[in-house]
């Protein structure tokens, strides 16, 4: 179960994420998708997991993966987006916590 970095309370939780959901919209015939902030200071632990670099056919990759813990709400999904410190973050994975619906666990990549 997640217990932050020292209890089970909302005061660990010291980062501020925006949400952002994806609205798909046509123009002139072809798909454009805009952002619009689904949740706006949404208080967040912050957990970096792996930094990463690779060269895959003479291009070079690289990222960074993290997860950031949340309260549940129902808005959570993959095709979200977060915004912190001024990068923007794939949401790959949404994973309850314990199963209480208390707390999610937003298993997140950097989009460059």
């Amino acid at each position: 179960m997640y217990k932050g970095k020292s209890s089970n309370t909302v005061g660990v939780m010291r980062y501020r994420i925006t949400v952002q959901k994806p609205v798909k919209s046509t123009t002139q015939g072809q798909p454009v998708v805009s952002w619009v902030d689904l949740l706006v200071e949404e208080p967040a632990d912050y957990e970096y997991t792996r930094g990463y670099q690779s060269v895959r056919g003479r291009q070079v990759e690289e990222g960074v993966d993290c997860i950031f813990y949340v309260r549940w709400r129902e808005e959570h999904d993959p095709e979200n987006r977060i915004a912190f410190d001024g990068e923007y973050y794939g949401v790959i994975f949404v994973r309850p916590v314990a199963g209480r619906r208390r707390y999610m666990e937003l298993h997140c990549k950097v989009i460059k």
